[in-house]
């Protein structure tokens, strides 16, 4: 089966834009999200890319409102959501199955509510692999991921970490949390790495971390 470092590749060449796959849409298609799929070893592997555009960004900050109620989800970030569903009926349309699901930033917290709409449908992944990933639902979301395998990779030192794992912030009646513990790796970005507080978040430094792994 396809490895966590080999999911972290496909998303370094989702962000350069490669033309190293089977399936996908580029972000302004009819569901408005950025994923691609390549089949390996019988498995589509489909991986969602982070925040790019404006409206990629306009979606990580609509957290800031009520959070979407999903009949079967429970409580779900409104902005990570948006799409989904169109989303995939055009993945079940382009790819065989099974699957394997992955992603970053905003592509993680997409991943993890795919996964979610991919159970209720009844076709759920082997497996759901992120990086750098947000907040994406409530308990609800949590409980009904565990039946299937996932993991979270957060970059950091101990010092410091991403902090895009650190939000949506959860207090009282937004209770947003991780559906899986994150997994600490280590791969530091440069001294003079741009990025600011977000410099840990970079993709290619998730790749660089679980190469060895």
């Amino acid at each position: 089966m396809i490895t966590d470092a080999a999911i972290a590749g496909m998303l370094v060449d989702l962000y350069a834009g490669k033309n190293t796959f089977d399936n996908g849409e580029p972000g302004d298609g009819p569901s408005g999200i950025c994923w691609a799929s390549r089949r390996v070893d019988g498995v589509d592997v489909v991986v969602f890319r982070g925040s790019v555009t404006f409206w990629d960004w306009f979606k990580d900050f609509v957290a800031l409102a009520t959070p979407y109620h999903h009949e079967t989800l429970g409580p779900v970030h409104p902005g990570f959501a948006l799409g989904l569903d169109r989303c995939w009926h055009r993945i079940k349309k382009q790819t065989a199955g099974p699957w394997i699901v992955g992603g970053h930033s905003l592509g993680a917290g997409r991943a993890d509510i795919m996964t979610g709409l991919m159970i209720e449908d009844g076709h759920a992944p082997l497996a759901r692999v992120v990086f750098g990933e947000p907040k994406p639902g409530f308990a609800q979301l949590k409980n009904y991921l565990d039946a299937v395998p996932g993991r979270s990779f957060r970059n950091g030192d101990g010092h410091a970490h991403d902090l895009v794992t650190d939000v949506p912030i959860t207090f009282f009646l937004e209770e947003y949390e991780h559906p899986t513990p994150l997994i600490e790796v280590l791969a530091a970005p440069a001294a003079t790495a741009t990025g600011g507080v977000f410099k840990w978040h970079n993709m290619l430094l998730y790749n660089a971390a679980v190469q060895g792994r």
